[in-house]
């Protein structure tokens, strides 16, 4: 049973419990974070499953340069037209490294989102490709790359940190939903347990037993499912006894 004066967390699928801060239930290796078809023994796969997990890096890397791409030009070409007299260098660039830097941000935050885990090379080449994107806007305004001065490579500092920005933005939140959400099983999980530990007369070794006999049924139930099939079994027996 979980702990509710502890910051304890109880597995539904084994029972253990354990510190939420804890990536995987140390005793049957499911992962909390990122569940995923290696880590995960609970998980089933299947051909279609594979493939996605296969390709899923990949698509999330594109995915966050074409959302880099879109966004960064959304806001830099509105911007740059909008002004009819003639701007300075500096104001263009500075231009040029705040849009690509919302892009990127925005890029980070969907290859999280898409690849499920926070992956330092996939947010690297966000962040390169949006430096790329810089480079090629230069070109297109003075005909030339600017040189590798310390405001040049600071601009597309800003670019790539940007993109490791939004990566951190979405893996927070990722882990905060999953956590509630496993907050949210566990006290559902302990209803359930507290409901059959009543039905027997509150007798932690029947309830056990009870569990142990629907697992020998359904060994590849979670935990809470269980619980519910003793529940249930036990709701059908008694009906029957009272008649």
């Amino acid at each position: 049973m979980t702990d509710h004066h502890s910051n304890q967390i109880e597995c539904a699928h084994c029972g253990t419990s354990f510190y939420y801060e804890l990536n995987e239930c140390p005793n049957c290796g499911v992962n909390v974070y990122f569940p995923d078809d290696e880590n995960n023994p609970v998980k089933k796969n299947g051909l279609l499953t594979n493939l996605v997990n296969e390709f899923r890096l990949p698509f999330a890397i594109l995915a966050g340069w074409t959302v880099a791409t879109v966004l960064g030009f959304s806001i830099y070409l509105p911007i740059r037209f909008a002004f009819t007299a003639p701007q300075s260098d500096l104001m263009i660039y500075i231009w040029i490294v705040l849009s690509l830097s919302l892009g990127t941000f925005a890029g980070g935050f969907v290859f999280v989102r898409i690849a499920q885990k926070a992956v330092n090379l996939g947010c690297l080449l966000v962040g390169i490709f949006g430096v790329a994107l810089a480079i090629l806007m230069t070109l297109n305004e003075w005909g030339s790359v600017l040189p590798l001065s310390i405001g040049t490579l600071v601009g597309w500092g800003v670019i790539v940190a940007a993109s490791f920005w939004g990566a951190n933005v979405a893996d927070k939140m990722m882990k905060e939903n999953l956590i509630n959400d496993l907050f949210s099983q566990a006290v559902s999980h302990t209803g359930l347990y507290e409901n059959l530990l009543a039905k027997v007369g509150h007798d932690p070794a029947v309830v056990e037993r009870l569990i142990e006999h629907e697992r020998q049924r359904a060994p590849k139930a979670t935990r809470s499912e269980l619980i519910q099939k003793a529940i249930s079994r036990w709701e059908r027996d008694n009906q029957v006894r009272s008649f």
